[in-house]
Parts: C-alpha cells; structure tokens; sequence
C-alpha cells in the first residue's frame, strides 16, 4: 500500500463501499425473511397453544349399562383447599396409644363436580419436646371419608400409604409436605374428609404438622381405647390440604383465550390412537356424557377434544371404564314359620345371594311388633316395658352387703373402670366381661372420654357407644352420695344412691341389673325435683350409635318405685352386617328364643337393606313368626329324645367369620327328661382355650350354636385351625375346623 499511487485509492475505497453496501441489502434481506420466517412461527405457536383440549377426562366404572363421561376446562390448574397458613407451630405429639389414632380435617369443596387430585400433609422433622416415639420417615395412611353427621364415616376410597423422603429442600428444615394422589371424581359439594391413619406396625410414628393460624375448628382428632371410638375437634389446625380442579374458574378471560365452540367423543375397544373418525361418537358443548351403546362386561377406552370454529385439539387424556350389572339380592325363603315350647331355641339357616356384577353391602334390621304393654323398640329386636305399662312386672330393689363402693367423694364427670362383670353380658352381639361407671348416670361396656355430662338424644354418633343410659344427665356426687356395684354368678347391680343434679337438685337414687341372659333392668327407688330438670336420657345404644333404644329425652317420666326392662329380641340374627361378592351366596344364620316369651304368637319381620356402589336396592322383607306352645313342648320332649349324643360337623367349612355348630345332647333310661352339664369350647392349634360357647345344663334334643369367629375378649381370631370340642356328662367328642380369610 505504502507505493501505491494515490490516484488508484479512490477506486480501492469505492469498490470496498460497494460491497459493503451490497452485503448490506443481502444481510437486511436476510434479516426480513428471518423476521417472517419467525413472525409465522410464533403465529402457528399461539394459534397451536389456543387449541387446548379438554382437561382431566374422567370415566365412572362399574355402572350398570352406561358409562358417564365428565371433563373439565381446557388448561386447568388445580386449587388448593386449606385451612392452615403454612408456618409449622410444632409437630402433634404422639399419645402413648398414638397407633390406634387418626387424624382429619373436614374439606368444604367448591361448586360440584369437582375432582379431587391430591391430599397433602405436613410431615415435621423434629417432634416436641421431650417426645422420643417419633419417627418422620415411618409410613403412614391417608384415606378419603364421607362426613357422617360432622365426623368422618365410612371411606370414600381405601387408604393409600406413603411415607416422607427427608429431601425436602427447605430453608427452616422443619418438615416436608407428602403427597398422595387420589383421582376421586365427587358429583354434590358435600364435606368430605381427609384422614390420617398412623401405621401401628411400626414402633415409631411421624408427626402432623400444627400451623400457628387461629383459623382452626376444621381439625379433628380420631382416639380409640378399649375397643371404643370418638371423634372430637381440635383447637389448632392440622396441616392437611386438598388439591382440586372445577369448572368456573375463569380461566380463558385471565389467560385471554378463547373458549371451544364444542367437545368431540372417542371411545374404541382399544387403546392407542382413538382420534380416528370411525371411532367418533358424540359432539356436544357440555362437558359431561352418557355413553348408553356399551355392553355390561366389556371395557372401554376414550379420549375427548375440543374443537375451536374448524379446527380440532390434540386428544385428551385417555380413559377407560368396564360397564357392569348392578348388585341384585336375592334369598332363598320369602318366611319362616317356628314352632317352640317355652324356653326353647332353634336356628334356621337363610341363604342370600348377589346376582348381580358387582359386590352387595346389607344390613339386617329386625323390626317387632309388640302390644300396649310395651313402650318401643329398636331394629336389633330390643324391646322395653315398664311397671306402668305391665301390671306382672313388679318393682324390686335388689340390696346386699355386699356392695363394692367406687364413688362417695364428691367426684364430678368421673369414670371409672373396667369393673368386672362377673359374666360374659351379651349386649347388640357382642359379649363384653366388664363396663365403666360415669358419674352422671350411665354405663358403658367399653372406656368412653365424651364430655360426659352432657346428654343427648339416642341414637348418637358422639354419644359414649356401648352405653346403657340409667339417668343420664349432669349430676353431682355429693359427701352425702354413694355409687357402688356387687356381681354374683349371673347378676350384675350398679348402684348410684343420692345423686343430686348439678342445677335443679335432687336427690336421685337408681340402680341397674345386668343378667347374664341378657336381660336389662333400671330401677328407679327415690327421684326428687324430676319434674324441674326434665333434662335426662334413658335408653341404650350399641358399638357406633347405629343401633339404640331410646326411652326418654329431656321428658318427664321416672318417678319413685318405677322399674323398666329392656328386654333381648326372641330373632337374632348372624351377621347383621356383610358384603356378597358377585355371584356369591352367604348364610344368615337365623335363632329363635322363647326364653323371655310366654305362650302366644309372635310377629317380626326381617328387613334385608343392600346397596352397592352406585345405588340402594329395594329393600327385602322376611316375615317371621313365632307361636310358643307349652304343647309344641311336651310333644317334642316325648317323640324327639336322642338316644346319643353326637358332634355333627360345622357349616360352612371353610369359614369367614360365622359358622354353625351342630350337636345333640344324649339322654339316659335313669333321667330321660333331666337336664345334663353341658359344654361346647373353642381351642386353638395348641390347645389354648379361645372361648366357651355353651357351659351350662341342657335338656335332651338337638341344638345348633352359632360361632362369630370372636375370642372372649370379643376380638376377631386370625386365620387357621381351630378344634370345638362338646363335653356332655363325662363323655366329650372334639372335631376340627377351618377359618379362612
């Protein structure tokens, strides 16, 4: 460069601009073509992103002939539902009995339907102070429950087990929020429940989060001790949320998209691409649908998209359902008809049936006629009278030396147990050998921790279970007042002698008989200013309020020298409650006992109620009847005498959980007509004694006893061989048997 001349330079520089200038134009050319070919991309890109499909297509299964489809909003985000404000107060203390705890927190859904995705729960690292029984890693279950009267019921679906990791990447290191997916679709806004179920398997336990809001009155503490279960609400907040997705939320105006003009219907009977116009078979603008062109039995698969003017969605989620017969009940007798002489039992046997394709649930109620010497009755078969209403039925106190004094120190709302029965007291099924004591005027066969002065109307299901209410109200044990019991070999007597009310005076004194029969007695001796309070219960209820016998609520009746009876149901029937799968039968096992009848004929009626997942079927009426006959007696007693006694084997076997136990009790040429000891055990694989089904004096015929596959302790064996074994006199037979769950 340095020689050239410096004419040539100016035609250098200029062929150096024009280059530039050409490289110019080419390189803004490619910058416009890159422009729009960028300008059309992200064009196709929104126009892509607003063709949303539908969100969380859901299927209900198991219906009969149909299959109900409901989807939801395209682009959904679910919304959490909680109560807590996210800042850990402390981990929940572990109760020494923390393995027959629950947890729960009442859920308020919005608009129906709605599907719950999630439950979440707030597991601490670190417990209180001073508690050593935890463990945040152990499992635990989370199920999802339906609000019975204010506390959970019955499960929506069943538990599902997670555990936390210990990951969670926090800044406090307190704790971590554990998951579990649930997928429920709920078609009403009802309160549902989410529950905690601590895993009693393990030695330790983890810990529920408590948030420090004063937004409280939503969690609820489940706590069971002695067999007995109550549900009362807390006074702080568990952490424990629900995730939810629903229709309504706005969500195309906020994210300034356009709705679908409708919604497209795929099913096939394959999975895969569904998409193809051949499987296309509905176009709505709803978003739910009943597909009815399906076959029981089969299943199906689906997918769903939306269509926006003339353009269509990717597909939806895929789905599928298996359209089933609902449940049907059936039985194998319309009556019964049973003839007995007085003091009598004989068992018949119905068989019920589930026809249809999916599992039967039932419940028997027993629904008594009686006449005007009764005053009510419940659907167990219970009935009660009082000296008013009978004239035969005398007041009688029963008074010994004997008597065992619990209370006479001026305790309030005190309990107080377990007191020995004495006995095994058959009570709505089950055999209970003890009961507590409560100061305000009632009794209960298994621990209750209620407020205990505060009565309610039967039946309850916050009420103390297993209870028998003598004169239940809030009354007071003053220096002068005395509660006490004694037991002889078939009686038990609780006594609470003046017992004054806690606002209206007294003084009471009443008393309550127990006979190992059955039978219930309340005497009423002394009740002063009854008529100024007015505020007591009188009845009893069985094991989870679903059963009782109410008498009086808050209603002037007890007077001095009154005695009321409850008396057991002459029908029982094993079992009340269970569930037929498809295609199954199960035996109902059905005694009749004249034991507390006199001669006549006795109406009743079986009401079978069943339902399955979907609905409630009609209900199926058995009619019963009794007709009690010193005759029918006399001539059994002479055509019907065994002349040996035998063992026969129990049915059914193998067995889940009742079986029938069928023998005869021999006679002799000596003592034809004389009662004979009797015993009838139950004993395990190494000869330990599970319990004593008959042990008593029996007259000579032929006898089946129905085994609920409970031990003494009322608690439900576990699976295996189990030996029963009659003694009769000196002579005994043992046969084995099988139970399989």
């Amino acid at each position: 460069m340095r020689g050239e001349s410096l004419l040539k330079r100016p035609f250098r520089y200029s062929l150096f601009l024009f280059f530039i200038l050409i490289f110019l134009l080419k390189s803004e050319g490619l910058i416009e073509f890159a422009r729009a070919e960028d300008k059309d991309f992200h064009s196709n890109f929104d126009k892509k992103s607003t063709l949303l499909p539908p969100s969380y297509l859901t299927a209900l299964d198991e219906k009969d002939g149909v299959v109900p489809l409901y989807w939801f909003e395209p682009n959904l985000l679910p919304e959490t539902i909680c109560y807590d404000n996210g800042i850990k107060k402390t981990g929940m203390y572990v109760n020494v009995e923390w393995f027959d705890n629950r947890f729960a927190v009442r859920i308020t859904p919005p608009i129906a339907p709605f599907l719950l995705l999630k439950s979440e729960v707030f597991i601490c690292y670190d417990g209180s102070s001073g508690d050593d029984t935890y463990n945040f890693s152990q499992p635990f279950f989370i199920s999802i429950n339906k609000d019975s009267g204010g506390i959970p019921g019955s499960f929506i679906s069943a538990p599902v087990d997670t555990y936390a990791t210990g990951q969670e990447d926090t800044s406090s290191g307190e704790g971590e929020w554990v998951e579990v997916e649930h997928n429920l679709l709920f078609l009403d806004s009802t309160d549902f429940w989410i529950v905690f179920h601590w895993e009693k398997d393990f030695p330790l336990s983890p810990l529920v989060g408590v948030d420090s809001s004063p937004n409280c009155g939503r969690s609820y503490e489940g706590w069971r001790k002695n067999g007995y279960w109550e549900w009362k609400p807390l006074s702080y907040n568990l952490m424990m949320r629900a995730q939810i997705i629903c229709n309504g939320q706005n969500t195309f105006s906020l994210k300034k998209f356009s709705p679908p003009d409708s919604f497209r219907v795929y099913r096939s009977k394959n999975p895969g691409d569904l998409t193809s116009p051949m499987n296309h078979l509905s176009t709505l603008d709803l978003f739910q649908y009943d597909d009815t062109d399906v076959e029981n039995g089969k299943t199906y698969y689906y997918k769903m998209t939306a269509w926006y003017g003339e353009e269509e969605s990717d597909p939806s989620n895929e789905v599928k359902a298996t359209p089933k017969k609902g449940a049907e009940l059936w039985a194998n007798k319309d009556s019964f008809e049973v003839n007995l002489g007085l003091n009598q039992t004989k068992v018949e046997n119905l068989i019920l049936k589930n026809n249809g394709g999916i599992p039967l649930d039932f419940f028997v109620k027993i629904d008594t006629d009686f006449d005007s010497s009764f005053g009510g009755k419940d659907y167990f078969g219970y009935l009660w009278t009082d000296s008013d209403k009978k004239e035969k039925l005398n007041f009688l106190w029963i008074n010994t030396e004997d008597e065992i004094v619990v209370s006479n120190l001026g305790d309030d709302n005190e309990i107080y147990g377990p007191v020995p029965l004495g006995f095994s007291f058959p009570f709505y099924g089950n055999l209970f050998d003890s009961l507590y004591i409560n100061t305000n005027g009632w009794v209960s066969l298994t621990y209750s921790r209620m407020d205990s002065a505060r009565n309610m109307p039967l039946p309850s299901s916050i009420g103390p279970f297993n209870l028998l209410a003598l004169f239940w109200d809030d009354l007071k044990v003053t220096d002068s007042s005395e509660i006490s019991y004694f037991y002889c070999q078939d009686t038990f007597v609780v006594n609470f002698k003046r017992l004054e009310h806690w606002f209206f005076g007294g003084s009471y004194t009443f008393q309550g008989i127990l006979t190992k029969d059955g039978k219930i007695v309340f005497n009423y001796l002394v009740m002063k200013d009854t008529i100024n309070s007015n505020s007591a219960t009188i009845g009893i209820q069985n094991e989870n309020g679903s059963f009782a016998l109410p008498i009086v609520f808050d209603q002037e009746y007890v007077h001095d020298s009154l005695t009321l009876e409850i008396i057991p149901s002459w029908i029982k029937v094993e079992p009340q409650v269970e569930t037929i799968l498809p295609n199954d039968s199960l035996t109902l096992f059905l005694s009749f006992d004249s034991k507390f009848l006199l001669e006549g004929l006795f109406l009743s009626n079986l009401i079978i109620e069943a339902k399955d997942k979907n609905h409630n079927l009609d209900p199926l009426i058995i009619p019963l009847k009794l007709n009690v006959d010193t005759l029918t007696w006399v001539e059994e007693e002479v055509l019907s005498h065994p002349l040996s006694f035998s063992l026969s084997q129990n049915y059914p076997n193998p067995f889940n959980p009742h079986t029938a136990i069928p023998f005869t009790v021999h006679s002799s040429q000596k003592t034809v007509n004389s009662p004979i000891h009797t015993t009838l055990k139950i004993y395990n694989i190494r000869g330990q004694l599970v319990k004593a089904l008959v042990d008593g004096l029996k007259k000579p015929g032929e006898y089946v006893v129905i085994w609920d596959g409970k031990d003494e302790k009322c608690r439900l064996v576990s699976s295996g061989i189990y030996f029963y074994q009659l003694k009769v006199g000196e002579r005994k037979v043992t046969k084995k048997m099988i139970n399989l769950k």
